[in-house]
């Protein structure tokens, strides 16, 4: 991926909402250039790089799965630490202080990265629109159907939001004439619709070429949409459809990667009931609203999170009789994301006081640092 598109998708818009979903109300930036600038401010960029933008001293985090919630992602960084403080250490940068918005804004960032999508490969397209029979309904250059639309007018235009959209809005006429002509109804799967794409646009000339990547969208006003278009009616939280709370972590990839997931269902959605259309935008917002649904941290357990602070040996330092604050005293002073900054901070001194003590460097895996802050007993924050 080239600079220009690398800089360009870090200054696509967003319009992002809060999410008032257990311990914390993880926040996210409504223009992702914010994040993105704190990765740059607090110099992420001289280690890290993205798809090959930037120094590669440290993982490409482009091409590393960042899945979670907030708190996972906030864990993440802080099992890296003692690796990462080394090695600025030893290129004299100074580990950084982050506020607590600062934080969110470059967890946030990181976090939407696996929803861009790997540009496509033409000739593979090619080959995919022979097997998945578009022909047979689409014309494309003077060759083909009559059925369906020609996709010509398209080839200049044709964005990833706007071929899952259109795509979608016409499954009831797609599944009325392959059922007639007993077809198969053409499913996609890993990144075959951005390959669909790459050929298409592959036939534009000039500065039509250039693929338009993404129109992202609004998680909240997605929600309401959920809502309003009867999504909800078939995929709450009991429903033995594809739903919510038991497959949110499905949904956690790329944007043509969630409407080849949403395509693939079609047929069944279909014979189940009616199936609503959607404009781009609400397209946008929709998919947008799916891929956030794993970011907020739900309530932790309280046990558990007494489990962890045994472990990880919090009480040698955070107690009444330790070098640190007590955690007793914490009770309502903070919430998860002002906690998860105060740990980060704070990282220099705590890996001297561990290192003199010879406890090992506390790491958390997923929902450990949830259920120790429901624990500790953190401020819930809501907007």
């Amino acid at each position: 991926m080239s600079g220009r598109k690398f800089i360009y998708l870090a200054l696509i818009p967003l319009s992002f909402a809060i999410f008032l979903l257990g311990v914390k109300s993880q926040t996210l930036p409504e223009d992702p250039a914010v994040g993105f600038r704190v990765f740059i401010d607090k110099e992420c960029i001289r280690c890290h790089s993205i798809w090959g933008e930037g120094e590669a001293i440290g993982p490409d985090l482009g091409k590393v799965t960042l899945s979670g919630t907030f708190l996972d992602l906030a864990g993440y960084i802080w099992n890296h630490f003692p690796y990462m403080h080394q090695r600025m250490g030893s290129m004299r940068i100074e580990w950084p202080e982050f506020s607590s918005e600062e934080l969110s804004r470059l967890v946030a960032y990181l976090y939407t990265l696996e929803f861009f999508d790997v540009p496509g490969n033409p000739e593979a397209g090619k080959s995919l629109f022979k097997e998945k029979g578009c022909l047979d309904c689409h014309s494309f250059e003077g060759k083909g159907g009559k059925k369906g639309p020609d996709l010509e007018k398209f080839k200049q235009d044709l964005s990833p939001i706007f071929m899952v959209q259109a795509m979608w809005n016409h499954v009831p006429e797609m599944s009325s004439l392959l059922e007639t002509h007993k077809n198969a109804w053409p499913t996609f799967q890993d990144n075959q619709l951005m390959d669909l794409l790459a050929f298409v646009h592959q036939k534009a000339k000039g500065k039509e070429r250039e693929v338009p990547f993404l129109l992202l969208g609004s998680p909240e006003t997605g929600e309401k949409l959920f809502r309003e278009k009867g999504c909800i009616r078939c995929h709450n939280s009991g429903s033995k459809n594809l739903n919510l709370k038991r497959d949110s972590r499905k949904f956690h990839r790329s944007m043509t990667k969630i409407g080849a997931l949403l395509w693939n269902s079609a047929p069944l959605m279909w014979k189940e009931g009616e199936v609503p259309k959607f404009s781009g935008q609400e397209m946008a917002d929709i998919i947008s609203y799916l891929y956030f649904l794993n970011y907020s941290d739900k309530v932790g357990d309280s046990k558990k999170g007494e489990k962890v602070f045994s472990e990880k040996r919090c009480a040698d330092c955070h107690s009444s009789r330790g070098p640190a604050i007590d955690f007793s005293l914490l009770k309502g002073r903070y919430d998860a994301v002002e906690m998860s900054t105060e740990m980060l901070n704070h990282a220099p001194v705590m890996q001297k006081t561990v290192e003199e003590k010879k406890i090992s460097w506390p790491r958390f895996t997923p929902g450990e640092l949830r259920d120790l802050f429901q624990y500790i007993g953190l401020r819930e924050k809501v907007k």
